[in-house]
């Protein structure tokens, strides 16, 4: 009968911790949610490579910061313009799935492992600019 207590009582314990942390998780999924909104429909000219609004001139400022093996990336990038496009548009697509699975609550072990990524390849590419505005990072 102890066994059955102990059990409900950390369910219990585990429950209220992911009822504390669900402000962290709609926040955090807010977030790559509306960098996806900006991009796509406030400020559509930030995904047209022809605009001098487009998303991807943001790389030729991360490229001097960026870290370690990422630089030579970026580069590479930068250098090819359909593959910077390409990857532009993947990048708002996984943004846009993981603050949707965030918000909901779908999947959202997978898509925390996703915001973690996501975070730490934004923190690579760009490095620390520090006060610069990143206008499309967070």
């Amino acid at each position: 009968m102890g066994k059955t207590q102990n059990n409900a009582a950390n369910r219990s314990a585990w429950w209220w911790i992911g009822l504390l942390l669900t402000p962290v998780r709609w926040v955090t999924g807010f977030m790559f949610l509306s960098a996806m909104l900006r991009r796509a429909v406030n400020v559509p000219a930030k995904m047209d490579p022809a605009s001098p609004q487009y998303i991807g001139h943001k790389f030729v400022t991360f490229i001097p910061h960026a870290l370690g093996i990422i630089k030579p990336f970026l580069t590479y990038m930068v250098d090819h313009g359909s593959l910077l496009y390409v990857i532009a548009v993947v990048f708002t697509i996984i943004e846009a799935l993981v603050g949707l699975f965030l918000i909901t609550g779908f999947a959202s072990r997978l898509a925390g492992l996703g915001s973690a990524l996501l975070a730490a390849g934004i923190l690579a590419g760009s490095g620390w600019i520090g006060t610069t505005c990143l206008d499309e990072w967070q």
